[in-house]
C-alpha cells in the first residue's frame, strides 16, 4: 500500500533534516598517542607465589568464604537480613499449625506407580511412541 511508503519517506526526511555531521575531530596529546597496538598474544611476566603465600591465601579464603553454611537458609546463617529483599519474611513462622483434616499430601495411585515402574525399567514413558507402532499406524490408517 502506498500510504506506508509515504509515511516511511516522511519519517526518513525528518531524520535526515535533523542529521548533523560532526566535522570537528581532534586527537588528544600526540606525545601520549600509541601508534602500534600491543600483540594480542603478548604475555605479562607472572611471579609464582611461594607455598607460604598460597597457604596464607587459602586460610584467608576459608575464613572469609566458608562453605560450612552453604546449605542453610539466610535466616539460619545470619541474625539480621543482609539485603533489603530479605527483610520481608526473614523470620518466617507459620501463624496456624497445619490441620491434618485439611492436609492431604499427594499419594500415587496404581496408574502413576505403574508409570514410574515402567520408566525405571525401560527408560521411556509408557506414552513413548515405538518405531514399529508408527509404521503400523501408517500402514493401516
Amino acid at each position: 500500500d502506498g500510504r506506508g511508503d509515504k509515511i516511511w519517506a516522511e519519517a526518513c526526511d525528518k531524520e535526515v533534516a535533523n542529521l548533523k555531521l560532526n566535522t570537528n575531530f581532534a586527537v588528544g596529546n600526540l606525545k601520549n598517542l600509541v601508534s602500534i597496538a600491543e600483540k594480542p598474544n603478548a604475555l605479562q611476566p607472572v611471579t609464582v607465589p611461594t607455598e607460604g603465600e598460597v597457604s596464607e591465601a587459602r586460610a584467608l579464603l576459608d575464613e572469609l568464604c566458608s562453605v560450612k553454611a552453604d546449605g542453610l537458609l539466610p535466616c539460619e546463617r545470619f541474625d539480621v537480613p543482609q539485603t533489603s529483599s530479605q527483610e520481608v519474611g526473614f523470620k518466617f513462622t507459620k501463624l496456624v499449625k497445619t490441620n491434618p483434616m485439611f492436609h492431604q499430601p499427594r499419594n500415587g495411585c496404581a496408574v502413576t506407580k505403574y508409570a514410574d515402574a515402567y520408566y525405571e525399567t525401560t527408560g521411556v514413558t509408557p506414552f513413548h511412541r515405538k518405531s514399529g507402532a508408527v509404521a503400523f499406524a501408517k500402514k493401516w490408517f
